[in-house]
């Protein structure tokens, strides 16, 4: 190759990654706004997750991130698992690692702002979303969720609902309507 030929590909290549890079600070950015920021769920909160949610038939993922509770999920539950995430980019990721793990025929990850989701066919809910937008989400889910839905809220318990379980960092909600 010529010097210039070189130095093109290296122009073009760090036009890529900047491009990326721009992207993912953009939705990262979106995500924070509409309250739930990719931060990966600490262990012992999915395996709360698995444990409460193992005998439901729909579960959501609120601000799935990179899929790790779906896959972790269904694991231990025949339920159709359904992811809901802002940064088309994660979605991306999470589509593959689902193909990859044969699970594309009921784990389903949706590029979508949470707040325009009906969740009246979900009777399991998990979330990891900033303190400040919980009680939004929680009189959402209450009209919305069939009596007896469960949700399991990660770090955060919400402020108007007294939990039916709670370890340090998970909490467990019913839809008291």
């Amino acid at each position: 190759m010529t010097p210039s030929v070189v130095t093109i590909v290296i122009f073009f290549v760090f036009l890529g990654v900047v491009s990326l890079l721009v992207v993912w600070y953009f939705f990262h950015v979106v995500s924070m706004l509409r309250g739930a920021p990719y931060v990966e769920s600490k262990k012992k909160n999915i395996e709360f997750a698995k444990a409460v949610l193992a005998n439901q038939k729909k579960i959501a993922d609120i601000g799935s991130g990179d899929g790790s509770v779906l896959l972790a999920l269904a694991e231990t539950t025949r339920a159709e698992l359904h992811g809901y995430e802002i940064n088309p980019l994660l979605v991306l990721y999470t589509k593959w690692r689902i193909k990859r793990a044969g699970l594309a025929s009921r784990v389903f990850v949706h590029w979508q702002d949470i707040w325009s989701q009906n969740f009246h066919s979900f009777d399991g809910i998990y979330v990891y979303m900033l303190p400040s937008f919980l009680g939004r989400l929680s009189s959402k889910l209450k009209t919305k969720l069939p009596p007896q839905a469960l949700i399991v809220s990660a770090c955060f318990p919400f402020r108007d609902q007294k939990p039916l379980h709670a370890t340090e960092s998970a909490f467990l909600y019913t839809i008291e309507k």
